[in-house]
């Protein structure tokens, strides 16, 4: 007899698939496109009438060079806006990557390297990173006399952190874009039911996000996760612990788990492709889900 699935009622938008689905539905366009509205500037009308989610997977070298996925990418007409979601400053420089990674994809499907699209990033911080600005847009230029060298590479930091504080302590305040971003942090039932009294839009991605949470795949994903993630960390307590001295234990620890979640994540998502599958789950929506290719789930079968 097949176990019961266990449900997760505060699954948050801080894990990948979550965060995905939820701003990749149609459901939740019109959230995305004032998300986007407000920090980047591109209207709200143009993103919900032209908006495309497209393909993560980012272009490879090499044959056997790992493959890598942005959390989201969204193409606008000329723009391609590729969204993160951030639990650690430590993700930056990933991050970076991503976006040259995304520069070259298509400049090398391109005759030229004149006209191309306009790479934005958009990295919502759980944790400040920088000062206590809420949104924070870096450019390519000459320090000295603030010459721009590339006008069609963008990055903006959204302090999350920032959010949550003035939720708690000055909620009468709130920005429409701080009450847009309150929704990614907050799990529990009650404050949803607070959030969808702001507006039709927030009703509508709270409504979404319960769905979410109820979604069986999403709970199999987080329940794996969840798993793998408590194995991950006694492991590594486990070797730290071998090594016999404090620093080496304090080291061990942030360093291994950091190293070995990455590698376990891609051990992960091929087991987990590899039972979507077997249940004849479609190879588009298994990429989707996992973050792995088409050729790497054909491998599987």
């Amino acid at each position: 007899m097949k176990q019961k699935l266990k449900k997760y009622s505060n699954i948050p938008l801080t894990f990948d698939p979550m965060f995905k689905a939820l701003l990749s539905s149609e459901e939740t366009r019109e959230y995305l496109g004032l998300l986007i509205e407000h920090i980047v500037g591109i209207p709200k009308e143009e993103i919900i009438e032209n908006a495309v989610v497209i393909s993560g997977e980012l272009y490879k070298e090499k044959e056997d060079e790992k493959g890598k996925n942005a959390d989201l990418l969204i193409e606008i007409g000329n723009h391609i806006v590729n969204i993160e979601m951030n639990t650690s400053p430590d993700y930056d420089e990933k991050n970076y990557a991503y976006m040259h990674k995304l520069a070259y994809r298509y400049y090398k499907i391109r005759d030229n390297y004149k006209g191309g699209p306009i790479i934005i990033q958009i990295n919502f911080d759980t944790k400040r990173k920088y000062d206590n600005r809420l949104v924070i847009k870096f450019e390519m230029m000459d320090v000295e006399r603030m010459l721009l060298d590339n006008e069609n590479f963008i990055k903006y930091h959204v302090n999350l952190d920032k959010v949550r504080l003035k939720y708690y302590n000055e909620k009468e305040n709130m920005s429409e874009l701080e009450k847009l971003l309150s929704i990614l942090l907050f799990n529990d039932k009650k404050t949803l039911d607070e959030l969808k009294k702001e507006s039709g839009v927030m009703s509508k991605v709270s409504k979404k996000i319960e769905s979410l949470r109820d979604d069986d795949l999403i709970n199999e994903l987080y329940e794996i996760n969840e798993i793998h993630e408590k194995r991950m960390k006694q492991k590594m307590l486990k070797e730290a612990e071998e090594i016999g001295l404090n620093k080496g234990l304090e080291q061990g620890i942030k360093q291994g788990i950091s190293q070995g979640i990455e590698q376990g994540i891609e051990q992960r998502n091929i087991e987990i492709a590899k039972n979507l599958l077997n249940q004849k789950i479609d190879i588009n929506i298994i990429s989707k889900t996992t973050g792995l290719s088409i050729d790497k789930i054909n491998e599987l079968k």
